[in-house]
């Protein structure tokens, strides 16, 4: 389950990067500036499969629907951008996951 108010606590470190100059957390888990345009910054960033990174307003829209829900659903993360994929249920979890996922293929 996501927590945000936790990271509200943490620390912050504040750092400049230009094009192709990154940031490296822990021991795996490299941040890099990809381009930049005149309205956003992309970020590439490689990690372990094991972790899990989001952009903080889906994080956000997830930990509203987890807080609404008495249970929250569970999605395959392959059929996150599909719920019509065979074998998956559609859930309000996975329609916010699509609606993202659709939103940022847009821009």
């Amino acid at each position: 389950m996501l927590n945000l108010s936790r990271l509200k606590a943490l620390s912050r470190i504040c750092f400049k990067r230009k094009k192709n100059e990154g940031i490296l957390v822990g021991d795996d888990v490299l941040i890099r500036v990809d381009r930049v345009t005149r309205s956003a910054v992309v970020l590439a960033i490689q990690t372990p499969r094991h972790v899990r990174v989001l952009r903080m307003e889906l994080a956000e829209r997830l930990e509203a629907a987890e807080q609404s829900a008495v249970q929250p659903p569970v999605i395959a993360a392959e059929a996150a951008c599909d719920e019509t994929a065979p074998g998956v249920t559609p859930s309000p979890l996975g329609s916010i996951v699509a609606a993202v996922v659709a939103e940022s293929r847009a821009s």
